[in-house]
């Protein structure tokens, strides 16, 4: 009896580990080396309890069996995981890939109950050790199942789009993606049928899922939003949707912990100018890397600026300019350099697509910032300036340029910067640097340390917590009144790395 109950509560807790892990794989969009991070703080975790609760209860062998104590020790051991790992459980999203996945991990965990059982054997404990490795060998097995079911779906998109007539545009960038997108679709909205893909939606399977079950036959425009965190998503996603027009948003260091160097990256977004259905390319002028590309001869493009007034196209936050001549005075409700370089490139697209200057002037009132990007609201007496989506260095200076701006005190609760690989440390102390008039507020994880460690060299004073609930509950208790800047909210597989 006691065996049974020693193999069923470590199956308990095998599968409660899983379930936990699997949150972070399914965050980690199922690529296997981006786990390795988690395996490794699961091992710390699971040894962590293990001693501890080891020498907690090492007295019990001297008053029970040894079955009994197991029994205990197994109690206390799935206690112990439960404290270490509830508060970064995440919830997991049970698509039809997740539901193939648990099924095969339930046939096999079934199979190892049952051989426990009829064989009286407790060596189901060693499950414990080698759980990361069946997340693995499940997510192996299924990978050609999985590849060729997205193939599946891939084709049907790719039929239906050439059924459809739709002129198609593509955003494209580190940074600005959504905001732009949306601008875009606010403005087109006015004339024609504009179809986009919701919220951040920008893979390869989220473009698919939309192709497949939103675009009408009637839709007149397909706008797109376009990313990659690995060599050659751009270039699936360009033969997917094959745009007719491009908007290069701006490129800057994010997703260098897998693309290496700035030039890679800088690579991967100019794969969308191979589409076969190229008109025109629309550019922010303002982004070093993207004015000095060196283009395609036979490509249209379109050059604007916030910055630059001798730019084809260029908006000094009231005044829109062609040619260095006035077309008309625009100042919809949004803030921040970033949000008016976004906003030019909307407009020009408009103007590229047959709308003119007044209808864009009207429907420019229903602008509006992104949610989480730059959005301004108040609490009690508080402002508070909420840039917490993601970030990357030319957001995180535009957002500081707008936060300087205001009179009142200033604060800034930020993690740093991440997915930078190798140039974390020099985008964040550069980051830092403009922090030294300001309260600063930080979030543990290993970019907001490099921050901290500059800030400690020029010996200006913040305050560190271990969560953005822990941060945003000090502020609100210490500030009266005060500006106050969320920039970047990490989801957990950013916080616990």
């Amino acid at each position: 009896m006691v065996d049974y109950i020693i193999i069923f509560s470590t199956i308990f807790i095998v599968i409660y580990l899983t379930h936990y892990l699997y949150g972070y794989f399914q965050q980690e969009h199922y690529h296997p080396f981006k786990m390795l991070k988690h395996f490794k703080l699961y091992y710390f975790e699971l040894t962590q309890v293990f001693f501890l609760i080891g020498i907690y209860t090492i007295f019990l062998l001297y008053l029970i069996t040894n079955m009994w104590y197991w029994i205990i020790f197994l109690l206390f051991f799935y206690l112990g995981l439960y404290y270490k790992t509830s508060k970064n459980f995440i919830k997991i999203k049970y698509t039809k890939r997740t539901i193939r996945y648990f099924l095969l991990y339930y046939v096999l965990i079934t199979f190892i109950l049952l051989t426990s059982i009829i064989y009286k054997d407790i060596y189901v404990v060693l499950m414990l050790v080698v759980n990361p490795v069946i997340i693995l060998i499940n997510f192996y097995l299924l990978y050609p199942l999985e590849k060729l079911i997205n193939k599946r779906y891939v084709k049907k998109a790719y039929q239906k789009l050439n059924k459809i007539r739709a002129r198609k545009i593509a955003v494209v960038g580190s940074y600005g993606k959504t905001s732009t997108k949306n601008f875009i679709d606010t403005l087109l909205s006015t004339k024609y049928f504009v179809k986009t893909s919701k919220n951040s939606v920008n893979t390869l399977m989220g473009i698919t899922k939309m192709i497949n079950e939103d675009i009408e036959i009637y839709d007149d425009i397909l706008l797109f939003e376009l990313a990659a965190t690995h060599k050659n998503d751009i270039y699936d996603l360009t033969n997917l949707v094959e745009p007719e027009i491009v908007i290069l948003t701006g490129i800057t260091y994010q997703h260098t912990s897998t693309f290496k160097t700035i030039e890679n990256i800088i690579n991967e977004k100019m794969k969308v100018l191979t589409s076969k259905s190229l008109k025109a390319v629309i550019i922010n002028d303002d982004c070093e890397y993207l004015k000095n590309y060196n283009y395609p001869k036979h490509l249209k493009l379109i050059r604007c600026s916030i910055k630059n007034s001798d730019c084809e196209y260029y908006y000094d936050g009231d005044f829109i300019y062609h040619k260095q001549i006035s077309l008309a005075t625009i100042k919809p409700n949004i803030y921040g350099d970033g949000n008016k370089s976004n906003y030019l490139l909307a407009v020009v697209t408009s103007l590229y697509l047959g709308l003119d200057i007044d209808m864009i002037k009207d429907k420019s009132a229903l602008i509006k910032s992104a949610p989480h990007r730059l959005e301004v609201r108040k609490k009690d007496n508080l402002v508070i300036v909420d840039n917490s989506y993601s970030s990357n260095i030319v957001g995180f200076e535009n957002s500081l340029k707008f936060l300087k701006e205001h009179k009142e005190l200033k604060v800034i609760i930020t993690p740093g910067i991440v997915d930078l690989g190798k140039y974390t440390k020099m985008i964040n102390e550069r980051a830092a640097a403009m922090l030294l008039d300001i309260d600063v507020i930080l979030i543990r994880n290993e970019s907001s340390i490099y921050i901290s460690n500059y800030l400690d060299k020029h010996r200006k004073e913040y305050k560190m917590f271990n969560s953005f609930k822990e941060a945003y509950s000090f502020v609100l208790s210490n500030y009266q009144e005060a500006i106050v800047l969320i920039e970047n909210d990490l989801p957990e597989n950013y916080l616990r790395g």
